[in-house]
C-alpha cells in the first residue's frame, strides 16, 4: 500500500513538473483591441482600472509581435494571426458606449469578412482558457457576429443599444476552450445567414488561463484516490 501511495505522489509531480515544462501561458490575462492605438486602458468585463491593452489596427493578413499582459509585462511568446478584414478603425462616433469608460473599446473595431479566423498561438497545450469576445457598432443595427470555438458558436446581436455589457448582445462569454496539442486556439468569425445583416465586427476581446490544481492538490487527490477503496476493503473484512 505504502509503496502504491508514493508511485502515485511520484506521477503526480511528474505531471505537474510537465506542465510547467511547456507552461506559456498559465496565469496572467491578455486583452486586444481593434480600434486606434492608446485609447484603451482599464477593464471591460473582466479586469481592473489600468490594464493595458494591446492595439491592432492591421487590416491585412498578419501575425502580431509578443503579446503583452495587462500588467505591462511580455507574455512569454503569445501572438495572434488574423486575416484580411473588410476595414479597421472607429465603427461609431456616437453609439451606445459614448461617454462610458468602454468607449474607446466599443466604438471601434475590425469589420470581418465572413468565415475569417483569429488564431492565437504560443498557448499552453492543452491548457483551458477563458474568452471574452466583443462585438457592437450602433447598438441597434441588429447586427450578428458568431465566434467558433472548438465547435462551440456563440452569436453577439447587436439590439436595444446597451450602454453596459450584456452577454450575447454586444459581447460573448467562453469559460472553458482548451488550446489544441499546439498550443494554438482558433476562432472563426461569421454572419447570420440572413443576407441583410451587416458584416461582422470583432471590438477586441480578452483570455486568461483556466486555473488548473497545483501540484499538492493532484497529489491529495491521488493519495485519496488509494486510501479510501483501502480502507473500505479493510472494513469489509470479516473476522476469523
Amino acid at each position: 500500500m505504502k509503496a502504491a501511495i508514493i508511485t502515485s505522489i511520484a506521477m503526480a509531480i511528474a505531471l505537474a513538473s510537465l506542465s510547467k515544462a511547456h507552461a506559456d501561458f498559465t496565469s496572467g490575462q491578455i486583452d486586444v483591441d481593434f480600434g486606434s492605438p492608446g485609447v484603451v486602458v482599464g477593464p471591460a468585463v473582466l479586469g481592473s482600472a489600468g490594464d493595458v491593452w494591446n492595439q491592432d489596427t492591421n487590416a491585412s493578413a498578419h501575425t502580431t509581435g509578443v503579446l503583452l499582459l495587462t500588467s505591462g509585462v511580455q507574455s512569454t511568446g503569445v501572438t495572434l494571426s488574423l486575416g484580411t478584414a473588410i476595414g479597421v478603425g472607429t465603427l461609431v462616433f456616437q453609439g451606445p458606449f459614448t461617454g462610458t469608460p468602454y468607449s474607446g473599446l466599443m466604438s471601434a473595431g475590425r469589420v470581418e469578412n465572413a468565415s475569417d479566423q483569429l488564431i492565437i498561438s504560443g498557448l499552453t497545450p492543452l491548457q483551458a482558457y477563458e474568452l471574452y469576445f466583443y462585438s457592437d457598432v450602433t447598438g441597434a443595427d441588429s447586427r450578428w457576429t458568431g465566434f467558433t470555438v472548438n465547435g462551440d458558436t456563440r452569436y453577439a446581436v447587436n439590439t436595444l443599444g446597451f450602454r453596459t455589457f450584456v452577454e450575447e448582445n454586444n459581447f460573448v462569454y467562453f469559460p472553458s476552450e482548451s488550446a489544441d496539442s499546439d498550443g494554438r486556439l482558433s476562432i472563426a468569425i461569421s454572419r447570420s445567414q440572413v443576407t441583410s445583416v451587416p458584416d461582422p465586427v470583432v471590438n477586441g476581446f480578452q483570455i486568461i488561463p483556466v486555473p488548473e490544481p497545483s501540484s499538492f492538490e493532484l497529489c491529495a487527490l491521488s493519495v485519496a484516490g488509494l486510501v479510501v477503496p483501502w480502507r473500505v476493503g479493510r472494513g469489509g473484512r470479516s473476522e476469523r
